[in-house]
């Protein structure tokens, strides 16, 4: 598969084209489902096709970071009530808590959206707060600042949606 890096834009049209050929090849290849997910949810909108490839990746790699992290994230935040699985997406979330020690903002702001869709704000409130330090400690105050703005919903025992 061609290296995304050396992409314009990772979901360009010669990337895609290399995900399918790859994904033909072996169609168990986790690099081909994850950019496969990823195209379903972001460009075309099909994000229970972007679920059941991210499934799949974690049937072959359980623990996938990357992956438990991006699925998580979707289950806890879809606006799309028949797709959203708040504790689904707090098993993965808090697998990819663990699998980096507690120190990933994304896993830890995964946790913390997870954690209101099934309705524990508390411990909500605590995982944002600990990924917004973490995110602090890495230098990335772009996402410190979305972490506080969900922060926000999670004390008003709310929980986040995505593109809401």
């Amino acid at each position: 598969m061609s290296d995304p890096a050396n992409s314009p834009n990772p979901m360009s049209l010669p990337f895609v084209e290399a995900l399918y050929a790859d994904f033909l090849r072996d169609p168990n290849s986790v690099p081909a489902l994850e950019g496969l997910a990823t195209a379903y949810h972001y460009v075309a909108g099909r994000t229970g096709d972007a679920l059941a490839q991210w499934r799949k990746v974690l049937r072959l790699q359980p623990g996938y970071v990357p992956v438990l992290v991006q699925a998580s994230w979707v289950l806890a935040t879809t606006k799309d009530a028949a797709l959203r699985n708040g504790a689904e997406a707090a098993v993965l979330a808090d697998r990819a808590v663990r699998a980096t020690g507690g120190k990933d903002p994304a896993a830890l702001d995964a946790l913390a959206a997870a954690l209101a869709e099934t309705g524990r704000f508390a411990e909500a409130v605590s995982a944002a707060e600990r990924a917004r330090a973490a995110a602090q400690a890495q230098g990335n105050p772009g996402l410190a600042a979305e972490v506080d703005a969900r922060l926000a919903l999670y004390r008003a025992r709310k929980p986040y949606r995505e593109g809401a």
